[in-house]
């Protein structure tokens, strides 16, 4: 079972990662890293937006499993990469470019710039995925039965075809309102045709979605282990700093995904 957390605990780990989110922010600004496109604010910021989402219990569309699938993979890109750009989420992949600089940059980044950066990159990578997890991972379970569930009822409607009451009752216990509507209307006009279309359409999306999601939840899980292979010395260094909690939770985090790995 995961590392079981109090109130006071868990605000220490949001504490912790809002101050590298901060240390990482002011260099940021300092040699005018942006994540890119229309978000012009330092780039940690971005990767902030989730933790405040989380916190704060707004802004659900920020913590799907995707988003955070993104998020970790781009976060463990940053730390091998310290100065790259970022691309939106959806692109499916970090940029292999350089940040773009502008005249408010001051100077260029030197090693240990980059040297620094990649250090706290790494250190709030590995606390962002390890509190993270259990969220992607709800996400994903929640979507997936209840995707799971419109297969089925529209694969048992589609059998049933045949006969308008059955197929009526169970078009009853459809949880979207409008398809439900537009399959009802389709069987009271005696339209099974249309009908059997509805049901095909939405299946097949519910299907695509599934395919999705379940990427991404590996995906996730992939990016964390890679992150957390060269996270053992993280572990020491927050145990060193006085982190005692987060260096315990990180290496609790790290115990799950291994033992999740390996049963995939």
């Amino acid at each position: 079972m995961p590392m079981k957390l109090s109130a006071t605990e868990l605000q220490s780990l949001v504490d912790l990662l809002t101050k590298l989110a901060g240390e990482i922010g002011a260099i940021e600004v300092v040699h005018n890293l942006r994540f890119g496109g229309s978000d012009v604010r330092p780039r940690i910021e971005y990767f902030h937006d989730a933790v405040r989402a989380f916190t704060s219990g707004s802004h659900p569309e920020r913590l799907t499993v995707e988003r955070l699938s993104y998020d970790v993979a781009a976060l463990r890109y940053l730390q091998e990469k310290p100065l790259a750009s970022l691309n939106m989420p959806g692109s499916q992949s970090p940029s292999a470019a350089v940040a773009k600089s502008n005249a408010l940059a001051r100077k260029a980044p030197d090693r240990t710039v980059k040297d620094q950066l990649s250090e706290l990159y790494q250190q709030y990578g590995v606390l962002f995925t390890a509190l993270l997890r259990p969220v992607a991972d709800r996400d994903f379970l929640d979507r997936q039965e209840n995707l799971n569930e419109i297969v089925e009822q529209c694969a048992a409607l589609a059998n049933s075809l045949h006969s308008l009451d059955q197929a009526a009752t169970l078009a009853y216990h459809l949880d979207d309102p409008e398809f439900r509507q537009q399959v009802l209307s389709a069987l009271q006009q005696k339209k099974n045709q249309k009908a059997a279309s509805l049901l095909g359409t939405k299946s097949n999306a519910a299907d695509a979605e599934l395919k999705t999601i379940d990427k991404a939840h590996a995906d996730y899980s992939m990016a964390q282990l890679g992150m957390y292979e060269a996270a053992k010395d993280t572990v020491k260094h927050l145990a060193s700093q006085g982190f005692a909690l987060a260096g315990r939770f990180v290496q609790d985090a790290m115990a799950q995904a291994a033992r999740a790995g390996r049963g995939r």
